[in-house]
């Protein structure tokens, strides 16, 4: 995912987690199409993950947004 989803260095993506309606182009809506048994939902918990391991950070609180971090 880290490669496939955030293939831009200096684009901001949504994290869009809401089950109900998450973000166009959003996190949420990326594993809702790619990992049929995960709910975007999921979002909230991995992209948490991807920060403490220094993979993407985030921004803002309504919305909030995520960007991949240079690990080469």
């Amino acid at each position: 995912m880290h490669d496939n989803y955030f293939k831009d260095l200096a684009a901001w993506y949504p994290l869009g987690a809401s089950m109900t309606a998450p973000a166009n182009g959003g996190l949420g809506e990326y594993i809702q199409k790619n990992l049929s048994r995960l709910t975007p939902r999921y979002a909230s918990a991995i992209a948490a993950i991807m920060v403490e391991q220094n993979l993407i950070e985030c921004r803002g609180k309504k919305p909030i947004e995520l960007r991949k971090l240079n690990t080469e």
